[in-house]
């Protein structure tokens, strides 16, 4: 809760996903008002880096309603989006322009070269405690160079044993689901794999 930009960009995530969803199956102004509303709410409340996620995630979002033949009037979805995209942007210019101004500030915002050193204390086998516990990896043992932030996945054992009873349940793409989880489990342990 004190990542307020990270509670903000929650918060607005479902709005803005049924607004988008309203304004490609029936592109109008009602919609493309309200959508344009909860972006700019969305965009100016959240951390940078969701809102350049959510540019991902909509466009991802278009695509599949594009494949799956979902849009009926890609004309209006067009003309409607264009004018969206111009009153978002009008909208967010000042705060566009803020973070513009501070980039030279910004230490986030410069490339980082490459060094396996970084990533040596990455995420330590004592830190899968956390899983059931949070932040249960003592400071002087479990942490081992590695950040007190990042040593904790806290998951919780009932929602833990409702994944799995959930995923014993699947019936299609079980096992890339898996194949999946196990590959981010051994990039979560970064040079101890």
């Amino acid at each position: 809760s004190h990542m307020i930009g990270f509670t903000i960009g929650l918060a607005w995530l479902p709005w803005l996903y049924w607004c988008y969803v309203s304004f490609l199956k029936q592109p109008n102004l009602q919609t493309s008002i309200n959508l344009v509303l909860v972006l700019y709410m969305q965009i100016t409340g959240a951390y940078v880096a969701f809102s350049i996620i959510l540019g991902y995630w909509l466009l991802a979002i278009f695509l599949y309603y594009l494949a799956t033949k979902k849009l009926d009037n890609l004309r209006g979805i067009g003309i409607y989006g264009a004018v969206s995209l111009v009153l978002v942007l009008a909208l967010c210019s000042p705060y566009i322009y803020s973070i513009y101004d501070s980039l030279p500030y910004f230490s986030r915002a410069t490339s980082l070269d490459y060094d396996p050193k970084l990533f040596a204390g990455n995420f330590s086998w004592e830190c899968f405690g956390s899983y059931l516990f949070p932040y249960i990896n003592s400071s002087s043992t479990g942490f081992s160079g590695v950040d007190v932030s990042l040593s904790n996945i806290f998951i919780g054992t009932i929602p833990l044993m409702l994944a799995i009873y959930g995923w014993t349940k699947l019936k299609k793409r079980k096992y890339i689901i898996l194949i999946t989880l196990v590959l981010f489990f051994l990039l979560a342990l970064g040079n101890n794999t």
